[in-house]
């Protein structure tokens, strides 16, 4: 949160684009989406929609649950990984699915839920379990439409810079990090001595997060 001049708790983020004023809405996740429920696939045929849980995608069948984007949110499992889809699909009964949206952008509430520690709000004490009712009472902080925009295109843009950047590393890290073999270097053969990189997809994750978070704040 940001203080004014007369030291007044305002509900913005400390880092906002310079564009726009106004404070946040404070709400529930219930007063923005709905949410929607997984079930079994086992009754439907073999087509081109694909199934999703909390792993990803599953098979693909001929009818879907629902069409549009949406973000996936883990009912049982991996309830932490929040992703987002555009498109037809099913989804099983581990895996919660947003609809019907009200005041904000399906995309921006990817960028919502990227923000949100879903593992404090966990209900089982074995597998990690999240209920329906439970999310719907989480209390965020929602921006105008345009501001949702803005800052939902936000890491679109960065992420496209980092990939170029993680491929430029990767390059350098390989050619720095090759050792020649005695054996193979009489045919021309290199090979790195070592891994030379660790997953980029790690890597965007959490330049992901970051942006994201510093944009945006969650209520406690």
């Amino acid at each position: 949160m940001k203080n004014n001049n007369e030291n007044k708790i305002l509900n913005v983020p400390n880092l906002r684009f310079p564009e726009f004023s106004g404070e946040w809405e404070n709400c529930q996740i219930a007063n923005i989406l709905s949410i929607g429920s997984g079930r079994d696939y086992k009754h439907l045929e073999k087509g081109n929609i694909p199934v999703f849980g909390t792993g990803g995608y599953m098979t693909s069948v001929n009818e879907c649950i629902y069409d549009g984007e949406t973000t996936f949110i883990g009912r049982k499992g991996s309830i932490n990984k929040p992703f987002y889809y555009n498109g037809k699909f099913w989804t099983v009964d581990t895996l919660f699915y947003t609809h019907s949206f009200n005041k904000t952008t399906p995309k921006f509430v990817y960028c919502l839920f990227q923000t949100i520690n879903w593992l404090r709000y966990n209900e089982a004490s074995g597998v990690p379990s999240l209920s329906k009712d439970t999310i719907e009472k989480i209390k965020v902080f929602i921006p105008q439409l345009d501001e949702q925009r803005k800052i939902s295109e936000m890491p679109t843009n960065t992420m496209k810079n980092t990939r170029f950047s993680v491929r430029q590393t990767e390059r350098l890290c390989t050619l720095s990090s090759l050792e020649s073999s005695p054996t193979n270097s009489q045919k021309g053969i290199f090979r790195p001595s070592k891994p030379f990189f660790p997953s980029s997809r790690g890597i965007l994750r959490t330049k992901r997060r970051k942006c994201l978070k510093s944009l945006y704040f969650a209520s406690k």
